[in-house]
């Protein structure tokens, strides 16, 4: 028996099968309760379950409703490992991804994307930790990044920016025009998001002209 070689394979981190990413998009208008008095309003439904849900709820601080995007939250850990796997994925992916026009397909090819990088580099992840970047890295990756989950939501019928620090607003067919808790404090991150946004409409946008309309 080669006792070097079979030390060798025990000691070798084994091969873990990381489950495939499923989100639930809803298909139709969730039934929302009618009232009168907005301060009474603290709704939350589901629009990329079981990861993001809209929560909108009175604010006494600010006198109005406000639409919050709830999302898993992140250790500094998480942060950090989500940071590196962003960055390598960056580098791996040979393609646009507003090439790929099924997202069931390209959910499955950042996937199988990510776990090239898992086993090139050895990276030790626990299932949980997998399963919360996986969401955020084809949140940004397939969809529009922080305002992914606001397109999924049925009652949303248009999305609006004024600019840098500016909190992004919504106009819901129930509740009219309702401030989110979404905000971009960085221009290039607001320009890349422009970008994105363009790309995914097909249209063009430059400095000269810098209106997009994107439905």
């Amino acid at each position: 028996m080669k006792l070097k070689g079979f030390l060798r394979k025990k000691m070798d981190k084994p091969h873990v099968d990381y489950p495939n990413l499923f989100i639930k998009e809803p298909k139709q208008f969730i039934t929302l309760p009618s009232t009168k008095d907005p301060s009474a309003i603290d709704l939350k439904y589901p629009l990329l379950e079981p990861f993001a849900y809209a929560h909108i709820t009175w604010s006494k601080s600010e006198n109005k409703l406000i639409y919050n995007i709830l999302e898993p939250s992140m250790t500094d850990k998480d942060k950090e490992v989500f940071e590196k796997m962003k960055t390598s994925l960056t580098e791996l992916i040979d393609v646009k991804m507003s090439v790929i026009k099924n997202r069931a397909e390209a959910i499955t090819y950042i996937q199988k994307k990510v776990q090239k990088i898992i086993e090139d580099t050895k990276l030790e992840m626990d299932m949980d930790r997998y399963v919360k970047i996986m969401y955020y890295l084809v949140r940004d990756f397939v969809g529009l990044n922080e305002i992914e989950p606001i397109m999924h939501d049925p009652y949303i019928e248009d999305i609006g920016c004024t600019g840098i620090d500016s909190y992004i607003y919504v106009v819901h067919r129930k509740f009219g025009s309702i401030e989110t808790n979404i905000r971009y404090i960085d221009m290039e991150i607001l320009i890349n998001y422009v970008i994105k946004l363009s790309e995914k409409c097909g249209r063009y946008i430059s400095y000269a002209k810098p209106i997009l309309d994107g439905t």
